[in-house]
């Protein structure tokens, strides 16, 4: 038979071979011209790939698993690594780079210390807007660019300020604009400018202007920058400021500051 043809060296009285006349090689004693799945030319004899191996080039790297195998890296494996992922139902394939556990590309569900999850992939540091929280990256809150952690903003896009943790424009009544932070006016004032850049100018100098407008019963009195319900001594309230009577030894004056309605004894 063929088998027998193709055999170089048989054993007496038998038809189990040896050594193979090439292209043949010995398989279970018998010359084959190709080696049965699960099994390599080399050497003249069929070897078998590695556990769970259908077709392979060597007894090392697989090409195609057995069924009810995958293929990883080579290997012949039940189940994908914790780097791996189920590509088909005969393949695993490796996740993006710094990624433990992932379900695809560009899916990563637990990055490599100290890597952290953006959208699906592993970054060193989140992006501006963004903060970590359980080693993914949130966001911070609309139009805040700085947080400690989300809806908590400690610095916001330009043209908003920081307010109770979130970014706004304008800030509310009664705050004031401080280098992208509302903080409040002064007290006893309803309306205040943006940086305390206003200013008034009085007796030749320039002061700084902390109210624009004081609270109901109260006047703004530029000598202390401050909302007062009474006026100090030698000024009157007048369209809701304190102003100096005219008079320089007036110690009060009402209604309008030219008149005079109490001097100094003597």
């Amino acid at each position: 038979d063929r088998s027998r043809h193709s055999c170089w060296t048989a054993l007496p009285i038998s038809i189990s071979c040896k050594e193979c006349i090439s292209p043949f090689v010995v398989h279970n004693e018998q010359c084959i011209g190709i080696c049965p799945p699960g099994y390599y030319k080399g050497d003249k004899k069929c070897h078998n790939c590695i556990e769970g191996c259908e077709v392979c080039d060597n007894g090392e790297v697989c090409r195609v698993c057995k069924d009810g195998y995958l293929l990883e890296n080579g290997e012949c494996v039940k189940v994908c690594s914790s780097n791996y992922y189920k590509f088909s139902e005969k393949e695993c394939r490796k996740c993006d780079e710094n990624c433990l556990q992932c379900d695809g590309p560009k899916q990563c569900k637990l990055c490599e210390d100290p890597y952290l999850i953006h959208k699906g992939e592993c970054v060193k540091q989140c992006p501006s807007g963004m903060v970590a929280v359980n080693k993914e990256c949130e966001l911070c809150g609309e139009h805040c660019s700085k947080c400690t952690e989300p809806n908590k903003c400690t610095a916001c896009e330009a043209g908003y300020s920081v307010f109770e943790g979130k970014c706004i424009k304008p800030c509310p009544t009664t705050y004031f604009n401080d280098e992208g932070v509302c903080n409040p006016c002064i007290d006893h004032c309803d309306l205040c400018t943006d940086n305390y850049k206003l200013y008034t100018k009085e007796a030749g100098e320039e002061r700084l202007r902390s109210c624009d407008k004081c609270s109901n019963g109260y006047n703004y009195s530029p000598l202390n920058d401050e909302c007062v319900q009474n006026c100090p001594v030698g000024q009157s309230p007048f369209a809701g400021e304190c102003d100096p009577c005219q008079a320089d030894t007036c110690l009060e004056c009402k209604n309008e500051i030219t008149s005079c309605s109490s001097c100094p004894s003597g």
